[in-house]
C-alpha cells in the first residue's frame, strides 16, 4: 500500500509538471515550438533543417510492444507519461525539421516485422528508413543479428551524422560490437525500452526482514561485498515444497529465489561474475568455452537452481509461463529473491503491493572490481536501417535518427530514467542509487548476442543437466565455427 500511494503521488506531481511544460511548449495556436532546443549540445549542433515535408517511417517489430514502448501516436499519447513525452518530441522534431510525418507501423512479433524487412530489401523495395526490433541470436528466425549475417542492414557506422559512440547512443555496443569498422544495430536514448533491458536482482524487502533481521543489504553491497556466495547465504535452505508433491510450482510452493530456466538468466550470473564467452581484438571475434573460470562460473550458477523438479506453473506457451516467476511467486510475496531485469521494476512489479529493493547482480567475490549487468538482447530496443534504403537519402535517415536520440538524450532521459524509473518504479532512495550501480556496468557479450553455436542451450544444459560446456563445445564445434564464419563474412573479414 505504502508503494501504491508513494506511486500515486509521483505521478500526480509528475502530471502537473508535464501539464505545466506542455503549455509552455505551445503557442495560442496549439501548435508545438522548438524551445526545447537548447543553445548548446547536439541538437544545437544540428541545427534547423528543412525537409520539405518529407517522412520518416519507422517499423517497429515489437514481440512485447505494451511492455518495450519506443513511440507514441495520437491515439496512444495519453497512455502514460512515457507514451506523452514520445509523442512531443515528434511534434517538436516535426516542426523543426519541417516534416510531414514521423510515421511508425508496428508489427508482432518481432520475427514478422524482420521477415518484411527481408522481403523489402530482396525485392528492392524501399519501405522503412529505421526499424527497432529485438537482436537475439543469429540463429533466431526474424531478428536484426538473423538480418545482419544475411547482409539486410545498413552498416550504421557509415552514415552521416549517427555519433554512434557518443552517450545519446550506445557507446558499449560500439566499443564492443564494432568489428572491421561495421556495427548493423545499436541502441540509445531514442528508444527508452531500452533502460529496462540491464539485468537486476529484486529483494523482497518485508521477507528479507523477517529472515534477515538486523541486515543492512545495501551497505553490504555498497561495501562492495555482494556477491553469489552471499546471495546463497541469504537464499538457501529457505524453499519450501509446501504441498510436498516433490515439485518446485511457481504457483504452489515458496523460494528462495525466483528464477527463469532460461539461457538468458543463467548468463546474467556468468557475466556478472566477470566472466565472458567471447571477446573482439584486433578484428577478430574468438570463443573459450572451455577455460576453468567459465568452468568454474557455470558450476556456482547451479547452487541455484531447485534440485527437485521446477515447473513455472499456470497456462500458455513456455515463454508466458516463466512470467509466473515475477508475477506469481514474487510479487505474491513467494519468493525472497528475484533474478531479471530492470524490465521488472518499469513494467512488472508496478503495481506490488510489499516493498521490494533492486539490487545489482552479485559479483563472483570480493576481489572483483564492479558489479556488471548483462544487456538483453531479447528487449525489443535496438535499432537498424535496412539495406533497401537508397544511397541518396542515408543522409536524411542519418541525420534524423541523430536528431531523435539527441532529443531523447536531452529531454527524455532526465525524465524517464530519472523520474519514473528511480523514482516511480523504486520507493526508496537506496534503490534509486542502486539503478545507477547497474546501468554503470551494463556488459554486452557478441557470442551472447548473437548466440553463437546456440550457446543459450548449451548453457542450460550445462546448469540443468550437467553436461559441461567443454564437452558440449566438442558436439557443437562445427555450429560454433559456422555462426563465427558467418559474422566475420557479414563484417567483411576474410576467412
Amino acid at each position: 500500500m505504502k508503494k501504491i500511494l508513494a506511486l500515486i503521488l509521483a505521478l500526480l506531481m509528475l502530471a502537473s509538471v508535464l501539464v505545466s511544460c506542455k503549455k509552455d511548449e505551445t503557442d495560442n495556436t496549439g501548435t508545438a515550438n522548438t524551445n526545447q532546443v537548447g543553445e548548446t549540445g547536439r541538437l544545437a549542433e544540428l541545427g534547423s533543417r528543412d525537409f520539405g515535408g518529407e517522412t520518416f517511417t519507422v517499423l517497429d517489430a515489437n514481440d512485447y510492444p505494451d511492455m518495450h514502448v519506443n513511440y507514441s501516436t495520437e491515439e496512444t499519447r495519453n497512455s502514460s507519461n512515457i507514451t506523452l513525452a514520445l509523442y512531443e518530441r515528434d511534434i517538436v522534431l516535426k516542426e523543426l525539421y519541417n516534416l510531414n510525418e514521423i510515421k511508425y507501423v508496428s508489427m508482432t512479433k518481432a520475427a514478422n516485422g524482420c521477415d518484411a524487412i527481408r522481403t523489402n530489401v530482396l525485392a528492392g523495395d524501399h519501405v522503412y528508413d529505421m526499424v527497432t526490433s529485438t537482436a537475439v541470436g543469429a540463429g533466431s528466425i526474424g531478428t536484426l543479428a538473423t538480418l545482419a549475417v544475411q547482409g539486410m542492414l545498413r552498416n550504421l557506422n557509415e552514415i552521416n551524422y549517427l555519433s554512434l559512440d557518443k552517450e545519446w547512443w550506445s557507446p558499449l555496443i560500439y566499443e564492443n560490437m564494432l568489428l572491421n569498422d561495421k556495427l548493423f544495430f545499436t541502441t540509445g536514448d531514442i528508444n527508452p525500452s531500452m533502460y529496462q533491458a540491464p539485468a537486476a536482482m529484486y529483494v523482497n524487502m518485508d521477507l528479507f526482514n523477517q529472515y534477515h533481521d538486523g541486515t543492512d543489504i545495501f551497505k553490504i553491497v555498497e561495501d562492495g561485498e555482494w556477491t553469489l556466495e552471499q546471495l546463497y547465504t541469504f537464499s538457501a535452505n529457505i524453499s519450501q515444497d509446501l504441498n510436498e508433491d516433490n515439485i518446485m510450482n511457481t504457483n504452489d510452493d515458496f523460494f528462495g529465489i525466483a528464477l527463469t530456466k532460461t539461457g538468458l538468466t543463467m548468463e546474467e550470473f556468468v557475466i556478472g561474475s566477470g566472466v565472458t564467452f567471447s571477446k573482439v581484438e584486433n578484428n577478430d571475434l574468438t570463443m573459450d568455452l572451455k577455460s576453468e573460470t567459465l568452468g568454474n562460473a557455470i558450476d556456482t550458477v547451479k547452487i541455484f537452481y531447485p534440485q527437485l523438479k521446477y515447473e513455472y506453473g499456470g497456462s500458455g506457451n513456455d515463454s508466458e509461463r516463466q512470467q509466473n516467476v515475477i508475477n506469481v511467486a514474487f510479487k505474491n510475496g513467494k519468493a525472497v529473491f528475484l533474478a531479471h531485469l530492470l524490465e521488472a521494476a518499469m513494467f512488472h512489479l508496478r503495481d506490488m503491493e510489499g516493498d521490494y529493493a533492486v539490487l545489482p547482480i552479485p559479483k563472483a567475490d570480493k576481489t572483483q572490481e564492479n558489479y556488471l549487468s548483462l544487456l538483453n538482447n531479447w528487449c525489443d530496443c535496438f535499432v537498424s536501417v535496412p539495406n533497401s534504403v537508397p544511397n541518396d537519402r542515408l543522409e536524411f535517415v542519418g541525420f534524423m535518427m541523430e536528431a531523435m536520440a539527441a532529443y531523447s538524450n536531452e529531454n527524455l532521459r532526465p525524465f524517464i530514467y530519472e523520474s519514473v524509473l528511480k523514482t516511480q518504479r523504486v520507493n526508496d532512495p537506496q534503490s534509486s542509487a542502486m539503478i545507477d550501480v547497474i546501468m554503470d556496468g551494463v556488459v554486452i557479450d557478441y557470442a551472447i548476442i548473437y548466440d553463437v553455436g546456440g550457446l543459450s542451450s548449451m548453457v542450460v544444459k550445462a546448469v540443468l543437466e550437467d553436461i559441461p560446456l567443454s564437452t558440449q563445445v566438442i558436439t557443437q564445434k562445427g555450429a560454433i565455427n559456422k555462426s563465427i564464419k558467418d559474422i566475420k563474412t557479414a563484417h567483411g573479414i576474410a576467412q
